[in-house]
Order: structure tokens, then C-alpha cells, then sequence
């Protein structure tokens, strides 16, 4: 019980005091005693029986630094939080000198600022999520753009004003002010792209409805009967701890669902009506999903409910029950499924593709690669995903600066970038992309040059000093645009003796890539990922300045 406190806390804590606690008056306790021991109807799916209870979403906040603002940052610290502030960059310094520590606060190469998010519902560690900065109202800060996150705690947002809060994530990284959105860009609100990082496994149960000590072994048996035997254990007649299978982790919503609608038979008939009941409904457009997840739930019993409608005349059947039974590790309809994934008419033809991830690997590598020469933009990024998981020779990455993954994926189709700006930071290429001759692109700042004549084959990058009155550069890359973001982003020969840049960050990268595009220097296809969504903090729950002396310590 101890160790699930902290989930009933956060999801339904009237609910679990009352599953848990037995919260009832005395006129009522043994009689309910006894009701938890009564016989129960079955056939019903687990759902009818009792509730998912894990950590819904969480808003969190906590305090930063941001580093390398190039004198647009502020020396002023709200004061409230003054000596914590002192305090952590002493840390970060490791230095306890005071003297120190007040000279890089008062450096308006750096701003203290509030960090914020909201952590994932079934969030797993090291499943990274964007974070928000922006500078304390009192502070003097002029620009995030350029700046850098050191790493921080993060705590719940309703912990905020009571000592001892827990830290549940940390967040750090680079700070993106999105440039190529379309609208101006605020300068004071900036997203650490994928910069939150959960520290904590979600703790996960199951509430029955109503106490039961048979009822809870039978949903625990079938649970463990249906994943494994340690999925599910039931601490007492309301409440089942669950731990997910690896198989689903960092896929909860997935799992709950498949838990959810596991169907508790009676005997062997009840479930075989059942079955048939589902596969009959399997075209069924208003319930095919639900019903796919039902089967799916169900787990290899339905195996030969599903061959059959490998042969239905039933073009929708046939696409769900092949994806079915590869979900359920059977590859019957492996070919089935493939031969839907190249048909261009077939309306769930993405989804074919992502079905194929399931595939042995083997499969995957002789067909999925083709789909990176789709005309079809989503059917490239999903052959994409699935060879990336495999570390697929198609495909190949590398981490740029410390800051953002360069990606690219031989393909003979149509040149095509993609950039992301949440999640995590990264740039694709598809194929061979390049730009023309006779290039001269700027930055909106005049800071940064792109430019090539006619009749060289390479290009020249440089770069105006941040602090100095000279030029750094130029550098010269070949003209594909692979070297040509290398050579941006890649850091400053002092700190990099490996790779040299001019240590452009990501959102000015980014920017002058979409300039390439709109100016026709790039000839192809540019799609940009969404952005990260910025959570609304209502006016009066916003923590005030002079609350943030209550973060923990």
C-alpha cells in the first residue's frame, strides 16, 4: 500500500480512502465484510468491474537559469528567491564561494526564470516532454534566443507553498524561440524542446467499483493469464496493483485500453459467443475500433476467429484481422497487410505501414525501406520511425552540438525535409538534398551568411561575433544541406576540436532552412512538425514571485 500513496494522492484520493481505508461507520463494516466475499456474475469485460487509476496529467514548476543570452539577459533576481537562486548556482558551479555565485547571477549573459510543464499521464523515466521558460516579470530580461537551460528540478504545481516538495523531473537543454510559425516571435517565451525528464515510474491500479476479494482474484488472474504473472496483484479487495510489460511501456494509453476491455468469461462458451460477437462487427465502421481492441484484448484465443477474414472479400476485414493477428505475434497476414501498405487507393494505408513495426525484423528490413521513396509525406515518416527503432542502414543519425539529432534517410523519391519543434529536437532529410548555385541567404538579424558563386561547388558560412566586432568564418561545406546545418551548428573550434561550427543554435538554424525553402535555393518538399503546445496557467493559480520561497530546498 505504501507505495502506491503517492498514485492515490494524485488521482482519486476520495476514491482509494474508501477502497483502502474502509472508510465506513460501524453499523456498516462487517456487513460490507462480508458483501467482499459474495459470489459475482461474470462475462463482462473488466471495465464494468472497475477503473483505471493512474496520475492524470500534472502541471509542473520550477526555477531556472538560462546561460548565453549575449548580454540580453538580467541581473536582477526576484527576492524572494534570491539566496535559493545563490544556493543552486553554487551547485551548478560547484563552488560554494557566495562572491562567485552573485557574479555569474548579476551576468546579463544569464536570466533566472520560471520553468514549467505539464508531466504526461503514465509518464515512464526518461520519456522526455517539452518544458516552458519564460523570465520573472520583475526581471530585466530582453531575449531567451540563444540561451541555454541548465539543468533544474521541477515539482507538482499544487506542491508549490509547501516545504518538502518532491522533485519529480528535471529539466535542461537548449531554449527554442519558434521563428518559422508564421507570426512574430516572442523573444520572452521559449520551449526546451523534449527538455523535461520524468524521474519517477506512474503508479498504476486498478479500483474495483465495489470491494470484492473473489472479484479482484479474478480480474488479477485473468490479467496475469492474458500479459504475465506478474503484471497484476491484488493488495486487497478494492484495489490491483498493475506494473506494466515491457512490451507497452511508454504506451499506456495503448495498455489501458487492453486492459480495460479484457473480457472475463464465464467458461470456454461464454467466451467463444463472445468472439463470434466481435469478429461479426469487425467492418462494422462505428465499432471496428473498439472491437479490434476487444479482440486484441482478448489475446490468442481469437486467433482462429481472425484467419478466416484473411480471405473475406471484406477489404476492411481483411486489413484489421491481418493487423491483429500480427499484434498478437502470428504472421499470417503479414503478406495481406504489406500488400495494403503499397496500394495507394487503400484509405488506411498509413496505418498499414505502422502495422508492419511488428513484423520480425528481418521483414521490415527487405520491405519497409522502399516506403522512404513514397510520394505520400506521412507513409516516408512512418517507414521512417519503424527503421529508425531498428538502427536500420537506411537511416542514420547523429547529434549535433549536443542539442539536436540530424537525421537522414536514403531515398530515391522526392527530396523532402522534415523539422520538429516538439517532442524532441530534429531535423530529416529525405534523400539528397541540396541547395543551387549562386546562393546569398542572411538571417533576420544580420548575424548569420550563407553564400556561394555560381562557380563554386561549395558554400561559405559565417557568422557575426556575439561580442566581438569581427566575423567568424567562413567555413566551407559541400552544398548539401546535411554539411551545411553540420557546419551551422556544430560548436566553435575551442570547445570541439572534432567538429567545427560556428555554433548556430536550433531555432536560427531552423529559420534559415524555411528561408532556403521560400526562396527556392532548396528544391522540395518542407514540412514542418507542430509546435509545442504551452500550457495555460489560470491568472490565479499562477504562484506569484514572492511564493517561490516555498519551493523545496
Amino acid at each position: 500500500m505504501r507505495k502506491l500513496k503517492h498514485i492515490y494522492i494524485l488521482v482519486l484520493p476520495a476514491l482509494i480512502l474508501s477502497l483502502l481505508c474502509g472508510c465506513q461507520n460501524g453499523k456498516t463494516q462487517k456487513r460490507n465484510q462480508q458483501d467482499m466475499n459474495l459470489e459475482v456474475s461474470l462475462n463482462d469485460t473488466i471495465g464494468n468491474y472497475a477503473e483505471m487509476l493512474v496520475s492524470s496529467e500534472i502541471p509542473i514548476e520550477g526555477f531556472g537559469i538560462v546561460v548565453g543570452l549575449e548580454g540580453s539577459g538580467s541581473a536582477e533576481c526576484p527576492p524572494a528567491i534570491r539566496d535559493r537562486v545563490l544556493k543552486f548556482i553554487q551547485q551548478k558551479l560547484k563552488n560554494r564561494n557566495r562572491r562567485a555565485a552573485i557574479e555569474f547571477l548579476e551576468d546579463k549573459d544569464n536570466s533566472v526564470v520560471r520553468v514549467y510543464g505539464v508531466l504526461p499521464s503514465g509518464h515512464m523515466p526518461g520519456q522526455r516532454f517539452d518544458v516552458f521558460v519564460e523570465p520573472f516579470a520583475s526581471t530585466q530580461t530582453i531575449s531567451l534566443e540563444n540561451g541555454r537551460l541548465l539543468e533544474c528540478s521541477l515539482y507538482e504545481r499544487s506542491r508549490v507553498g509547501i516545504g518538502g516538495a518532491r522533485t519529480i523531473a528535471l529539466a535542461h537543454g537548449q531554449v527554442y524561440i519558434d521563428m518559422i510559425g508564421g507570426e512574430d516571435p516572442n523573444l520572452l517565451e521559449g520551449v526546451v524542446i523534449g527538455g523535461g525528464i520524468p524521474l519517477e515510474f506512474p503508479q498504476i491500479a486498478l479500483g474495483l467499483f465495489e470491494p470484492n476479494f473473489r472479484l479482484a482474484s479474478i480480474l488479477r488472474n485473468r490479467i496475469n493469464e492474458r500479459f504475465n504473472e506478474d503484471t497484476a496483484t491484488a493488495i486487497g479487495p478494492g484495489v490491483i496493483e498493475i506494473k506494466m510489460p515491457k512490451r507497452y511501456l511508454g504506451k499506456y494509453g495503448k495498455f489501458a485500453s487492453l486492459v480495460k476491455t479484457l473480457y472475463i468469461p464465464e467458461n470456454r462458451e461464454s467466451l467463444n459467443d463472445y468472439l463470434e460477437a466481435l469478429a461479426a462487427n469487425l467492418s462494422n465502421p462505428d465499432v471496428s475500433i473498439d472491437t479490434e481492441t476487444a479482440l486484441e484484448a482478448v489475446g490468442r484465443p481469437a486467433i482462429p476467429y481472425l484467419l478466416p477474414f484473411l480471405d473475406s472479400e471484406n477489404q476492411e476485414k481483411r486489413f484489421r484481422a491481418a493487423r491483429l493477428l500480427l499484434a498478437l505475434e502470428r504472421n499470417e497476414g503479414i503478406d495481406v497487410l504489406h500488400k495494403f501498405a503499397t496500394d495507394p487507393e487503400f484509405k488506411y494505408r498509413v496505418e498499414a505501414v505502422e502495422a508492419l513495426a511488428l513484423a520480425d525484423k528481418d521483414f521490415v528490413r527487405t520491405t519497409v525501406p522502399r516506403f522512404l521513396n513514397d510520394d505520400d509525406f506521412e507513409i516516408r515518416m512512418a517507414a521512417f520511425r519503424i527503421l529508425e527503432k531498428i538502427n536500420d542502414i537506411n537511416v542514420s543519425m547523429t547529434t549535433i552540438g549536443g542539442s539536436f539529432k540530424l537525421s537522414n534517410a536514403y531515398s530515391k523519391g522526392k527530396p523532402a525535409v522534415y523539422i520538429s519543434r516538439s517532442q524532441r529536437p530534429e531535423v530529416i532529410i529525405f534523400g539528397d538534398v541540396r541547395t543551387g548555385s549562386d546562393v546569398f541567404v542572411r538571417s533576420d538579424d544580420n548575424t548569420i551568411f550563407i553564400n556561394s558563386s555560381p562557380q563554386d561547388d561549395s558554400v561559405s558560412l559565417s557568422r557575426k561575433h556575439p561580442s566581438k566586432p569581427n566575423l567568424i568564418g567562413p567555413l566551407k561545406t559541400s552544398a548539401k544541406l546535411e554539411d551545411i546545418i553540420i557546419g551551422l551548428c556544430s560548436k566553435l573550434p575551442a570547445d570541439d576540436v572534432y567538429r567545427i561550427g560556428l555554433q548556430v543554435n536550433y531555432s536560427q538554424m531552423t529559420s534559415l532552412v524555411k528561408k532556403m525553402f521560400d526562396m527556392g535555393i532548396i528544391e522540395g518538399e518542407l514540412v514542418i512538425g507542430p509546435v509545442a503546445r504551452r500550457p495555460s496557467i489560470p491568472s490565479e493559480n499562477r504562484p506569484q514571485e514572492t511564493e517561490q520561497e516555498t519551493l523545496a530546498e
